[in-house]
Order: C-alpha cells, then structure tokens, then sequence
C-alpha cells in the first residue's frame, strides 16, 4: 500500500495533475500552473475582494508596491496627515496589513493567530507624492511555510527588514477576502491603536498598489500536505461554523421562549441566525 500511494503522487506530479480538489485548491491559494499570473494591480475602494482572486503570495517571495499621496499636517494640526491601511487580508487569525501608523509605514504578519510579526519604518512618509514597498524574500521558495526575510522601502530606499521565521503555507481564511484602503471584519492587528484609532478608510491618496510575485513550484510531497492540509481545515471550519449556528439557534429560541410576543424577535434573530427557522 504505502509503494502504491508513492507511486499515485509521483504519477500525479509526472502527468500535472496536483493538485488535486480542482477549484476547491484555487480559494486556498494554489492556482493552477498553467494560468497563474504574477502581477496583480488594485486601485483604491477596492474592497471584499473574495479569496479565489486574492494574489497567491505563500510559498514564494513576493512585493507589494503602492504609490500614495500624503497630504501633510497642517500647521494648526487641524489635518493630521497620511494614516490608515492601504492593502489587508483576513484577519489576526491569519493575515497580513500593510499601513501608515502615526506617519510611519509598517507591515503586521499574523501567523494563523498564533504570533504577529511587525516591521516599521525608521522615517515618516514624506510630503507629496511618495512610492511604498514591501518585499518578503523567500528562503526556500516552494518549499511548505518557508521563512524568509521582510523588507520595507519608501521612494526605494530600505527603511526595515526582519526575519520571518514561518508563514501561513495556503490561503489565511477561505471566508475573509482582501481590502485596499480599508480592513474589513475583523482586523489583522488586533491591537487598539490599530482598530480604533486609525482611520476607518485611508487618509491621504491610494493611486494603486501593485502585487509582484516570484516564482513558486511546490514539491509533489508539498502538494499531497496541501491537500491533506485542505482537508483537515475544510472539516474544522465546518465543525466551527457548526457550533456557532448550534449558539444562535439557541439563543434564538431562548429569547423567544421568554419573550414570546415581543416586537423586537425580528430584530433580534438577524441575518447570521436565519437557518434556525
């Protein structure tokens, strides 16, 4: 059994047939080889982008670029200049933000909500027209979760780089798409300053940001976890959503049972709990 399951994998990677799932593979982040596209530009407004469309950055180095405009305080302080997010993914769950805090640009890694990584530029954003980066450099592109090194540049000038030690190897949340100019749902940063304070939709000008993407071939034995990975989480994330449908429904039948001929049972059952009928 265990030479003929070697044999099924190397077959399906002889004959391009990994990976397997079809579509399925697409929303997690593995597009097909044969009609992968490395450049991907999003303008601002651009907002709920869903995953299947989102730019398959794991496993592989990558760039974001983003040309801005920053306004400037005023004298007075009455305008307090360039802040908010310009491009995020999912959430501090697993995700990514990349944003202007207090005038300086920073990037927040989450490694599927068990570590946030966070880089930040030694100099704030100048006035005017000015050009952002962001450049993760691969250790090991293809291989699984690979590390690697984050880097931050304003008008092409290095301002950071840190160590990423793992990244999340296929798609953050098949449930949580990507934002330019604003993070919606939950957020990547789960941090006050972050989620309250700054702006909810960018200050300042988001003329476009700009994904480049390395080249990535994952392994056979890459793909084969891919799918097994895929699988494992596809039945996670349908035990959770389970048990959050389970909660509303009783809490549903709860309030109605208390109160029964109240006016407000409709405001109250929502739109997440419209199964429970």
């Amino acid at each position: 059994m265990r030479e003929l399951t070697a044999l099924f994998w190397a077959e399906a990677e002889k004959y391009q047939v990994l990976p397997l799932l079809g579509e399925i593979a697409t929303v997690w982040g593995f597009p097909k080889e044969s009609r992968e596209q490395t450049k991907f530009v999003y303008y601002n407004g651009t907002e709920n982008i869903a995953s299947g469309m989102i730019p398959p950055i794991y496993n592989r180095s990558y760039s974001i670029s983003a040309d801005l405009y920053n306004p400037g305080r005023s004298a007075l302080g009455l305008r307090s200049g360039i802040a908010g997010v310009i491009v995020a993914e999912a959430s501090f769950l697993g995700g990514f933000s990349l944003y202007v805090e207090r005038g300086r640009l920073k990037h927040t890694y989450s490694l599927a909500g068990l570590k946030l990584d966070t880089i930040a530029t030694r100099d704030e954003l100048p006035d005017g027209k000015v050009n952002v980066r962001y450049e993760f450099t691969a250790d090991r592109p293809g291989v699984f979760g690979t590390g690697g090194t984050s880097r931050l540049f304003i008008n092409g000038k290095q301002q950071a780089e840190a160590k990423l030690e793992h990244t999340v190897p296929f798609r953050f949340a098949a449930y949580d798409g990507m934002d330019i100019g604003t993070d919606n749902g939950l957020p990547v940063v789960p941090k006050f300053e972050y989620a309250k304070v700054l702006p909810k939709y960018f200050k300042g000008t988001i003329e476009k940001v700009e994904f480049d993407l390395g080249a990535a071939k994952p392994s056979a034995e890459d793909l084969r976890r891919m799918y097994l990975g895929i699988s494992s989480l596809s039945c996670v994330e349908a035990w959770i959503a389970s048990i959050r449908w389970g909660t509303d429904c009783g809490r549903f039948w709860r309030k109605r049972k208390t109160d029964e001929h109240s006016d407000d049972e409709q405001t109250y059952f929502g739109s997440s709990n419209r199964g429970c009928l």
